[in-house]
């Protein structure tokens, strides 16, 4: 999933069914907003996506985003965007 932020973060945290994704800066994006993350689906992991991503700033401020994609399934090609403000 690719994502966006308003504001510059600390490396966020992205979780997907309870596990860690790879999430890295795009580095198309100068001003460092946009990420990547992305986790292949493991043996045991079904029924509609769960991820989480966790941000914070340098000042300590947290946010997160905590989601069940009801319309995609373990096993189905996932791609989607978002922009977080």
């Amino acid at each position: 999933m690719t994502f966006t932020v308003s504001e510059s973060v600390l490396p966020p945290s992205v979780t997907v069914f309870n596990r860690p994704a790879t999430t890295i800066a795009v580095a198309a994006d100068t001003a460092g907003l946009t990420y990547t993350s992305t986790y292949t689906i493991a043996s045991g992991d079904v029924g509609p996506i769960k991820y989480v991503i966790a941000l914070a700033d340098s000042a300590g401020n947290t946010a997160s985003i905590d989601q069940t994609d009801s319309t995609r399934a373990a096993g189905m090609l996932l791609w989607f965007g978002m922009h977080l403000a």
